[in-house]
C-alpha cells in the first residue's frame, strides 16, 4: 500500500468541525446593560462590532472590544454587560424583532454608552469528536488575529445589506475556525492532541479522518503508521483513548448519520464506510449508535 503522508494531520481533523443551523442576534445596547445566557448545550459566540463588553462565567471574565470574537464552545452558562458588577436580565425574557429566518434584532439598555454585538448559538457537527471534546469553556479570538475577515463581519453586521444573514453565517464559521487554530497552537500536547502531533499516530489519525472508507485493519494502520503491529496499538489506545478500529468506527457511524441525514440511500452510504453490505452497516450503525438507518434518513 502506498502512504501518502499528510503534511499537517490537525488540519484534516479542523476540516471536520463546522458550524450549522446558526442563529444570531444584532445586539443594539446602551448603558446601563447586562444580559444572562443560560446553559444551552450549544455554541455560543459573542462578536464585538463597536464599544466594549464584559463577559463573565465560562470559566473567567475578561473585557472584549472592536474585532474580538468569544467563542463559548460548549455553550455554558455565562453573561455580557457594559460592566462586571452589572446586574443581568435572562436573554431569554428580552423582546426581539425577527430579521430573518435565523437572525434577529435585539434593543436594550438605558440609553447611555451603545455597542453593538453579534451574539448567536450554532451546532458544532461533529461535537462528539475527541478534539471538541477537549476545547476549553472560553476561546477568545483578539480583533488583530481575524484581520480581514473580522473587518468585513464588522461590516456586514453594521451595514444590514441584502443576504448579510448568508455572509455572516459564513464568516462566522471562518473565525471560529481560527479561534480553534490559534488556541491549538498552545494546547496541551497530551492526549488526543499529543496524538495529532505524534510522527507516527499524526499522519493515520489524519488518514483515517481523510478515507473513512478504505479497508483499513490495525495491520494496515500499523504499516501507515511505520510501526508493529502490537506496538502501535498499544501506543494509539493509551494515547488517543480507544482502539484503532474502535475510533474508525466512530468516524464512520458520523460521517454515516451526515449522509443518511442528508438523504443518501443506505446502500450507498455502506459503502462510503467502508462496508460490504447494507446489513453489515445497519448492524454496524445499530449497535454503535442505538438507532438503525432507516430512522435516522426519514428524520424520525
Amino acid at each position: 500500500m502506498t502512504v501518502v503522508r499528510s503534511a499537517d494531520p490537525l488540519a484534516e481533523v479542523l476540516a471536520g468541525l463546522r458550524l450549522s443551523t446558526t442563529y444570531f442576534v444584532r445586539a443594539e445596547l446602551s448603558a446601563p446593560w447586562g444580559i444572562e445566557l443560560p446553559e444551552s448545550g450549544r455554541l455560543s459566540f459573542h462578536f464585538v462590532v463597536a464599544g466594549r463588553c464584559w463577559l463573565g462565567g465560562a470559566g473567567e471574565g475578561r473585557w472584549l472590544t472592536p474585532g474580538d470574537l468569544a467563542v463559548v464552545p460548549h455553550g455554558g452558562a455565562h453573561r455580557v454587560a457594559d460592566q462586571p458588577d452589572r446586574v443581568a436580565d435572562d436573554v431569554n425574557t428580552l423582546p426581539r424583532v425577527e430579521l430573518g429566518r435565523r437572525s434577529s434584532l435585539l434593543r436594550h439598555g438605558g440609553g447611555g454608552t451603545p455597542v453593538l454585538l453579534l451574539c448567536g448559538r450554532a451546532v458544532l457537527d461533529q461535537a462528539d469528536e475527541p478534539l471538541a471534546g477537549q476545547l476549553p469553556a472560553l476561546l477568545v479570538l483578539p480583533g488583530a488575529s481575524g484581520g480581514g475577515l473580522a473587518a468585513t463581519l464588522a461590516h456586514e453586521v453594521a451595514s444590514s445589506a441584502p443576504g448579510a444573514e448568508t455572509v455572516i453565517a459564513r464568516l462566522v464559521d471562518v473565525l471560529v475556525v481560527y479561534a480553534l487554530r490559534a488556541w491549538l497552537r498552545s494546547a496541551p500536547r497530551s492526549g488526543y492532541l499529543g496524538a495529532l502531533r505524534d510522527p507516527h499516530l499524526g499522519p493515520v489519525l489524519a488518514r483515517m479522518h481523510r478515507d473513512p472508507g478504505y479497508a483499513w485493519s490495525v495491520a494496515t494502520l500499523a504499516t501507515a503508521a511505520r510501526l508493529s503491529r502490537s506496538v502501535f496499538a498499544e501506543r494509539f489506545t493509551a494515547t488517543v483513548g480507544r482502539t484503532p478500529m474502535a475510533y474508525l468506527t466512530d468516524i464512520r457511524m458520523r460521517l454515516a448519520t451526515t449522509l443518511l441525514t442528508d438523504g443518501l440511500a443506505p446502500a450507498k452510504v455502506a459503502a462510503r464506510t467502508g462496508y460490504d453490505s447494507v446489513a453489515a452497516f445497519s448492524r454496524a450503525y445499530k449497535r454503535t449508535t442505538g438507532n438503525s438507518p432507516a430512522v435516522i434518513r426519514r428524520g424520525d
